[in-house]
This record gives C-alpha cells, sequence and structure tokens, in this order.
C-alpha cells in the first residue's frame, strides 16, 4: 500500500477546512434564522453522505485486509482489520444478577470463610464489568439523589433536533 494519498483526498480535507471558516462566520453574518435552518439541514444531508462514503470506503478496506493480521500505521494513526462481534438486546437483569454472585464469592475469604467486602464495596465492584455510559436522571432523583453532586454540569444549551424526512 502506497502512503501516498490522492490529491482529491487533500482536496476534500482543505474544503472542509474552508467550510468551517464559513459556518463561523455565519454566527457574525446577517444571515437570518431560515437561512441558517437551510444551512444546517444541508450539512446534515452531506454528514449522511459522507457517512455512506466512509462506510463503503470501509468495506473495500475489509476486502483489501483479506485474512491478513496486518496493522498499518502512518503520522495520522493505524488501521487494524479486527473482528467486533456486534451484541445487543442484553438481558441486563441477568447478567447483573450473574455478576452480583460472581462479586459475593469473590468477597468470601476461601480458607476461613470470612466476607472480605462490605456490600458498599461489592456494589462498586460492579464497575469493574460494567460502564455505563449514562445514569438515569429521574431514578436517580426518586430515590434522593442529586445527579448534579456527582457529575461536572456544565451550562444548559437548547440543542437541535433533525428528523429526515420520509
Amino acid at each position: 500500500m502506497t502512503t501516498d494519498v490522492p490529491e482529491w483526498v487533500h482536496a476534500f480535507n482543505q474544503h472542509i477546512l474552508d467550510l468551517d471558516t464559513k459556518v463561523t462566520e455565519i454566527r457574525d453574518s446577517g444571515h437570518d434564522l431560515k437561512e441558517v435552518a437551510e444551512i444546517y439541514v444541508h450539512l446534515q444531508h452531506a454528514k449522511t453522505s459522507i457517512r455512506l462514503i466512509v462506510d463503503t470506503m470501509e468495506n473495500i478496506l475489509v476486502e483489501k485486509f483479506g485474512d491478513s493480521e496486518e496493522i498499518i500505521s502512518n503520522d495520522h494513526g493505524t488501521v487494524q482489520k479486527v473482528i467486533d462481534t456486534p451484541r445487543k438486546a442484553w438481558k441486563n437483569q441477568e447478567v447483573a444478577e450473574a455478576v452480583a454472585e460472581r462479586i459475593q464469592r469473590m468477597a468470601v475469604d476461601l480458607d476461613t470463610g470470612e466476607i472480605t467486602m462490605t456490600v458498599d464495596q461489592m456494589i462498586a465492584k460492579l464497575l469493574d464489568y460494567v460502564y455505563p455510559s449514562y445514569w438515569r436522571l429521574k431514578p436517580l432523583r426518586d430515590i434522593g439523589i442529586n445527579p448534579d453532586e456527582y457529575c461536572e454540569v456544565g451550562e444548559p444549551k437548547p440543542v437541535i433536533k433533525y428528523q429526515k424526512a420520509k
């Protein structure tokens, strides 16, 4: 594989940088709300197109790798074909019970039968096996926990939701 990147890729990256500059300039421009919303929608479409192109490129790369386990590195990072097994529809309650059972067993000294972890330590040990991507705010509040005391809280900000026409 050659390390030379085609000119059209460099040109595309330059267009992205130019686009970033233009979008930043919109903040201080005279564009009205409808114009800015229209630009936003077009950028959303471009993002979708780029995602499809990247997915296609990934498929091409997987084909090129074949059975190779080679790692390709350059100044921008590494590329390696790995086998990923998608997992979904977890039986979370069953997994949590199985992990809790194992943690309880680990908390017992086999020689003396003594319990070597407090309940708090056992619950904290659960985080070795699961990493929540978020905490459910309402349930936390329902049990008297203020989630804001357990995280860095940024300034609330409005967000735009975009939904594609069907």
